[in-house]
């Protein structure tokens, strides 16, 4: 019901009573879920320390297959969305989904695996292989109708799939579904509601609604901050709402929270993950519009770099077009600019 902190101590009471009882899998089952938190609450380290944990505990004999899957999804998931993602993450993920199956796992169990795992392939590029698993998922959670909540995830989803294929007007219409169930069943100012309206926001600026967008986050921006504080999460509606800044000619509040962005995420996402390169592209370009061409090379450089490598999907290509294009534009304005020998 998104009171970490006190389902936190709960788990922690937990692991210390099962590590001193020698109970394995309530251990590895209150160390993932702890570790989960961790996550969402920005303490990435401890975060890290306890999914390996448990992990570590669920392989051991006699620990359940509902307590492995748990442990597998929570591990690979949470490295995956900080940018450290390896073949390994995806084959966790993959056989939580063969375990769930294999052992028949209460079938929401089984569509949150199928869930985690086509989240993953879709931020691959993997988009053929993502859809089916979460329309399988949908499928369980259709029959069960007290699962709204886990069905605006995968609209969610979906929403993703259809914006990394370009088709920015499919996308928001999931998206605006996504945030429609998140209202009725977690309330408005949830943070999976949030999250999707974060999505709708830049959604409608890809359409030519920026100012509808930037109405919209300049009022969940603060509540973003009172829930996530530090926590790289952040970074997202700092990037949607600077993109509409920069698409509103509003530059000086556009390079500020582009900065911002970076800053919440140094240190705690992989370095090379392309999220510092769409901060240093909003960057860049705000700089443009200030004629402030020498500072903004440098940030248009770093994102001309970022975005063009392994950019897997239709409108992650489109985006490292468009940052290459950047660069090559201020350039030509530096040279044009530079006294005639």
């Amino acid at each position: 019901n998104g009171d970490l902190d006190h389902a936190n101590v709960t788990f922690r009471n937990v692991m210390e009573s099962a590590k001193k009882e020698r109970e394995v899998a309530a251990e590895a089952e209150a160390a993932t879920f702890s570790g989960d938190i961790a996550y969402q609450q920005g303490r990435m380290d401890e975060g890290k320390s306890l999914t390996e944990r448990a992990l570590m505990l669920s392989e051991q004999r006699g620990v359940p297959a509902s307590v492995r899957v748990w442990s597998e999804i929570h591990y690979a998931v949470n490295l995956e969305n900080n940018g450290f993602r390896s073949d390994r993450n995806v084959n966790l993920l993959e056989d939580a989904v063969k375990q769930s199956r294999e052992n028949h796992l209460a079938p929401q169990e089984t569509a949150y695996a199928l869930t985690s795992l086509a989240e993953d392939l879709g931020v691959r590029g993997l988009l053929e292989r993502a859809e089916p698993n979460y329309m399988e998922a949908l499928a369980i959670y259709n029959k069960d109708p007290l699962a709204l909540c886990a069905q605006s995830g995968i609209y969610g989803g979906l929403g993703a799939i259809r914006e990394r294929t370009g088709n920015s007007p499919a996308s928001l219409q999931m998206y605006q579904k996504a945030y429609d169930g998140y209202v009725k069943c977690s309330g408005a100012d949830s943070r999976n509601a949030l999250m999707e309206l974060d999505y709708v926001a830049g959604e409608l600026v890809k359409v030519g609604r920026a100012p509808e967008a930037v109405a919209v986050l300049e009022v969940i921006l603060p509540k973003w901050r009172k829930m996530v504080g530090e926590n790289p999460d952040l970074g997202e509606v700092l990037y949607f709402l600077s993109l509409g800044y920069v698409e509103t000619g509003q530059w000086e509040k556009a390079a500020s929270l582009a900065k911002e962005e970076i800053d919440v995420q140094t240190g705690k996402v992989e370095p090379t993950d392309r999220r510092f390169g769409v901060g240093h592209w909003i960057w860049a370009r705000a700089l443009v519009g200030q004629h402030r061409y020498a500072e903004a090379l440098p940030h248009a450089r770093e994102a001309d770099t970022s975005l063009n490598h392994n950019a897997v999907s239709m409108g992650a290509r489109k985006l490292g077009t468009d940052a290459h294009a950047l660069r090559l534009d201020i350039e030509d304005k530096i040279a044009a600019a530079a006294p005639k020998k």
